[in-house]
């Protein structure tokens, strides 16, 4: 389970070279500096990135549907979600179990989700830069996915309530009142990770169009891959950010500020732009079968 301390006196900024600046202020080359020092550039380390994105999404997808079956007390049906057959998937556990100790004790500021992106980054430096991502989102489905599971068999099945007593996951859910109290940040949290999961996704079909177009001649996918490892970095940090924050709503202190609102307008803002470019690419793609 995550969780969280406090660390006191802690600047949210990060330190540069002249200045203190602020993480959403720092430019795409200082990013890219810090991160490509983490990252080996051959020997990638492989796995079924595919199959284990199919699998964390059906865990982000169908924790939300959980939550809003408990908190708004009505069933949702989740359309179009493709289901997965287990038989061949090998999933790196213990990588993820690397990325979940990084995501855990964390205090509530940009400045420790930075520290905790960087981390994650080092301990995946000879995975591509989408297997960074699934895996990192994977590492926090492990735990979502967890707690609403709990909370959902929580009144009906005793294992499973006595699980949720060690997750704590009767602060979130046992009276009226505490579920109202946290509505909203718990809704915050759900529409966040969605975003970052919608995200990855577009890395996913930007890398399969890698597998079968020549990158060169589709200027729009040569731009995307480009920076994606920069689009890697926010979207890990909005994961970070995420973690802290579910963290958080199972605490004695549900009411911590951790303000996700800078999180969820930087990488809306990505999303926004990759949807665009991919929209681009697959013009460029469709000019490409016309000739």
């Amino acid at each position: 389970m995550f969780s969280y301390s406090f660390v006191s006196n802690v600047h949210h900024h990060i330190e540069g070279e002249d200045e203190v600046i602020s993480v959403f202020t720092m430019s795409d080359k200082t990013i890219k500096d810090l991160i490509f020092a983490t990252h080996v550039h051959s020997d990638h380390k492989s796995f079924d990135e595919d199959s284990l994105f199919l699998v964390v999404e059906n865990v982000v997808m169908r924790s939300s549907q959980i939550i809003d079956e408990i908190i708004q007390g009505v069933t949702v049906h989740v359309d179009n979600i493709e289901e997965f057959t287990e038989a061949k998937l090998s999933v790196p556990l213990c990588t993820l179990k690397a990325i979940n100790k990084e995501l855990s004790f964390k205090a509530p500021n940009e400045q420790t989700a930075h520290k905790t992106t960087m981390a994650i980054l080092g301990k995946l430096s000879n995975y591509s830069w989408e297997a960074k991502a699934v895996l990192a989102l994977a590492a926090f489905a492990f735990e979502f996915g967890d707690l609403w599971l709990m909370a959902q068999l929580y009144h009906s099945d005793p294992l499973a309530q006595h699980l949720a007593v060690l997750k704590r996951v009767p602060a979130l859910i046992k009276t009226t009142s505490e579920l109202q109290k946290r509505r909203q940040a718990v809704f915050e949290l759900s529409s966040l990770i969605m975003v970052a999961m919608r995200v990855i996704a577009i890395f996913d079909e930007f890398e399969r169009l890698t597998a079968g177009y020549d990158v060169k001649g589709i200027p729009g996918l040569s731009s995307a891959l480009d920076h994606m490892p920069v689009d890697v970095y926010w979207a890990i940090l909005t994961i970070a950010a995420c973690a802290t924050k579910l963290s958080i709503l199972t605490s004695d202190d549900p009411d911590q500020d951790h303000d996700l609102s800078p999180y969820a307008q930087k990488i809306s803002y990505i999303l926004n732009r990759l949807t665009m470019q991919l929209n681009v690419i697959r013009r460029q793609l469709g000019k490409r079968v016309l000739l």
